[in-house]
C-alpha cells in the first residue's frame, strides 16, 4: 500500500503493487468478516469467543482506516501537469 502511494506520487506505474494490494485487502477483509461472525455467533456457547471478536473488530477497523487514509492521500496528491507538444 505504501509503495503504491509512493509510486503514484512519483507518477510511476502502480499496477505491479496496486493489484496485489487490492487482492490482499479483499481476501483478508473477507476472512476477517467470516471469522468475526464465527467469534460472535458460534454454533454453541463454548465456540463463542467475544474477546477474539473484539480484537478482530479492532483490526478490521484499522484496515478500513488505512484504506481511507490512502484514499485521502491520493486525492490530495498533486495533479500531473498537462504536456504541450
Amino acid at each position: 500500500m505504501v509503495i503504491s502511494v509512493y509510486l503514484y506520487e512519483k507518477r510511476k506505474p502502480i499496477w505491479a503493487t496496486a493489484i496485489p494490494f487490492v487482492i490482499m485487502v479483499c481476501l483478508t477483509g473477507w476472512a476477517m468478516v467470516y471469522n468475526l461472525r464465527d467469534f460472535l455467533l458460534g454454533s454453541d456457547y463454548v465456540s463463542r469467543q467475544p474477546h477474539l471478536f473484539v480484537i478482530g473488530a479492532l483490526v478490521a477497523l484499522l484496515e478500513v482506516w488505512m484504506i481511507i487514509e490512502v484514499a485521502i492521500h491520493i486525492k490530495k496528491a498533486p495533479k500531473p501537469k498537462a504536456q504541450t507538444g
